[in-house]
């Protein structure tokens, strides 16, 4: 990830957070919280243009499905994904 003025470290950080916020959800069995978090990661990271974030997100969103409901298998593997694409190389 390519990191320009401060506004974009300062919105690429709040992505690490919703990150990891998303992955203590999951972890703490709350779901629901896990999925608007990686709904709030894909719709920042493509306001940013960071579209290979979106995608990883959106992944992560489909396969922990609708609110309520039981997620895919998969889903531990697709929220390290997207940790490893936003973290600095």
């Amino acid at each position: 990830m390519a990191y320009g003025d401060g506004n974009t470290i300062l919105l690429s950080a709040e992505l690490n957070v919703d990150c990891m916020a998303m992955n203590d959800a999951a972890l703490a069995t709350d779901l629901d919280e896990a999925r608007f978090r990686a709904h709030l990661i894909c719709v920042r990271a493509d306001e940013l243009g960071l579209h290979a974030v979106s995608d990883a997100a959106a992944d992560v969103a489909a396969i922990l499905g609708d609110p309520g409901t039981e997620p895919s298998p998969g889903y531990g593997h697709a929220m390290l994904r997207l940790a490893k694409l936003l973290t600095p190389a």
